[in-house]
């Protein structure tokens, strides 16, 4: 399974994509494998978490490693677990983009709106039969 594909196996939890990742590099160093693309992996992993602030982070790391920026992997991993922490911690992991709290706000009055415009539609309906009974 892709690492990107995993992320989002375990819903954006980066410790546990991290937990993995060890643990498959651990398995292929015990055989006497290498992993030549792992940095790709990552990258392709942490940029399908569902955090939008989490992705924009890595990208920027993404853009230093492609300008030749030194990182390791176990630099990256580090990195990625300590930004999804923090942003756990302050309860902003995974939070709305202001347009999309404007939009969930806006949501909300044209429902209330709406109830408001049917109360006022049976109240009338009512007042009419009212009238017309008492003719």
């Amino acid at each position: 399974m892709s690492l990107d594909a995993y992320m989002t196996e375990v819903n954006s939890n980066v410790a546990l994509f991290n937990q993995h990742v060890k643990i498959t590099v651990e398995g292929l160093t015990a055989r006497g494998h290498t992993t030549d693309d792992i940095m790709i992996g990552l990258f392709k992993g942490y940029m399908a978490a569902s955090d939008r602030e989490f992705v924009r982070y890595i990208k920027d790391y993404k853009n230093k490693y492609d300008d030749d920026e030194d990182i390791t992997w176990e630099q990256l991993m580090t990195k990625a677990l300590n930004k999804y922490t923090v942003l756990k911690q302050e309860g902003q992991w995974n939070a709305l983009s202001p347009e999309a709290e404007q939009i969930v706000a806006l949501s909300s009055e044209v429902k209330s709106l709406k109830d408001a415009n049917l109360k006022l539609s049976k109240d009338v309906k009512n007042a009419k039969k009212k009238t017309s009974q008492s003719k």
